[in-house]
């Protein structure tokens, strides 16, 4: 009993965790979009800046 409840709490904190990374994510893509838009920050400053990959960076450029 106690092991089905813990793999069932276990589930929901997966599940929780992987909303909030996605969140995270989006809001962070938002901030890349704001400074792509708003800035005259290379594509490599904003990268730095942001921690994520360069082409991460550039394909937010190209999206828009």
């Amino acid at each position: 009993m106690v092991l089905y409840f813990f793999g069932d709490l276990m589930g929901k904190v997966d599940c929780v965790a992987e909303a909030c990374r996605k969140s995270f994510d989006e809001g962070k893509n938002e901030v890349i979009r704001k400074l792509l838009v708003n800035s005259d920050l290379s594509v490599e400053e904003i990268s730095r800046l942001c921690g994520v990959s360069l082409d991460r960076v550039v394909d937010l450029k190209n999206s828009l």
